[in-house]
């Protein structure tokens, strides 16, 4: 798990950026910073090399197909939240966002449905 952190911070160090619809990420490390967690980063990762070495452990490796699979099936409990009857918790719904909310939540589920046949061939 370090080793992640360790990858996903070297991204950011080198400019990663994303953006989409509803997430943007601001990389706002100054070039200092960079250089500072570069060092850093190459000091934590001799430790796990080390680390490696000694405990004679094996690098493992992430599939890709695996990770989607996982993040997109527990996500899908997230969008079922969206449907009205879990919504009133939060307040009363008119009926027109109701309906709104059961069909957004009935597309989203669909379309996360098709990535999971996606990478199921």
């Amino acid at each position: 798990m370090l080793d992640e952190l360790i990858v996903c911070i070297e991204g950011w160090v080198e400019g990663r950026q994303y953006q989409s619809v509803l997430y943007e990420e601001k990389n706002d490390i100054s070039p200092s910073q960079r250089k500072a967690l570069k060092k850093q980063l190459s000091i934590l990762r001799d430790h796990l090399y080390r680390i490696k070495e000694d405990v004679e452990i094996e690098k493992t490796k992430q599939s890709a197909i695996n990770d989607i699979w996982s993040r997109v099936s527990a996500f899908r409990e997230n969008i079922m939240e969206l449907e009205a009857k879990h919504m009133k918790k939060y307040g009363q719904l008119s009926q027109e966002t109701q309906e709104y909310m059961n069909d957004l939540s009935r597309k989203l589920l669909l379309e996360l449905d098709r990535i999971l046949e996606i990478i199921k061939e």
